[in-house]
């Protein structure tokens, strides 16, 4: 059996995931698959209320995806290639849980895509990014494309895909693509200071938030609404919604069981 680059730690209610695989963290098919089933598995632990992925070492992150491996493919093969790495990403979006990745160093192609399908993004004051594929004849297929744009907006999501930009954490977070940039030694921890105060919220409504926030990005405003609308008058019937306001009455820290 292969050694997994992959470690998972259930600390507290928080999960951290940790890529290890110097000394450019590479992200492999393999590991794509495995990172899936992590979170899958996280995503059905009742012992875990928030997900934290980060990689080892400080100079990268990650380089992205091996281009070697992907070289080597038929059509075929590449498409369900791709159709992994689509996987993986859209399972940060679809898990009920919010994930935060924590971010220092180089972040490369395949990287940036993943972090983009995150729910929050925190980074140290070195990291500098960069959908570079371009460069190479070729383009952001993880879903880059698509999701840079519904962030940041079209045209300098295209600024930044045409020409393969590289840009620092700083513009990272005017653009609105990183929630925050603290120094470097500090990025680990202000994502589990972040984790631990979510883990406090109510897990239903957390649950509620991000289906409703995803499903709302891709529909008319109309539509949007109404979805809104059917989730909030099903989240108020919850054991949560009934702790939350009555400890908010009685002054007190709710303590909620994600019922």
């Amino acid at each position: 059996m292969l050694k997994s680059n992959l470690n998972c730690d259930v600390t507290d209610q928080v999960a951290v995931i940790t890529y290890n695989n110097p000394p450019l963290n590479i992200m492999s098919i393999n590991m794509l698959k495995e990172l899936q089933g992590l979170i899958e598995a996280c995503n059905q632990n009742e012992d875990v209320r928030v997900i934290i992925f980060t990689t080892a070492g400080d100079k990268v992150y990650t380089a992205g995806m091996d281009l070697d491996e992907m070289t080597c493919l038929n059509r075929s093969e590449l498409h369900a290639y791709l159709r992994v790495s689509r996987d993986t990403f859209a399972a940060f979006e679809a898990t009920c849980k919010p994930i935060i990745v924590a971010m220092k160093g180089i972040v490369r192609g395949g990287g940036l895509e993943m972090a983009l399908a995150s729910d929050f993004r925190i980074c140290g004051e070195n990291t500098n990014f960069a959908l570079p594929e371009i460069n190479v004849g070729i383009f952001p297929g993880g879903g880059g494309t698509q999701r840079l744009q519904r962030l940041i907006g079209q045209a300098k999501a295209k600024e930044l895909i045409y020409f393969g930009k590289v840009f620092t954490a700083e513009d990272a977070q005017k653009w609105g693509i990183a929630n925050k940039v603290v120094p470097n030694e500090q990025v680990l921890e202000e994502a589990l200071n972040w984790a631990r105060e979510l883990k406090e919220k109510s897990p239903v409504a957390l649950t509620n938030i991000k289906e409703v926030m995803q499903m709302g990005a891709n529909l008319n405003l109309t539509e949007a609404l109404k979805y809104e609308s059917y989730s909030f008058l099903d989240m108020f019937n919850t054991e949560d919604r009934r702790e939350g306001i009555q400890a908010f009455k009685e002054k007190r820290t709710a303590e909620y069981k994600n019922q």
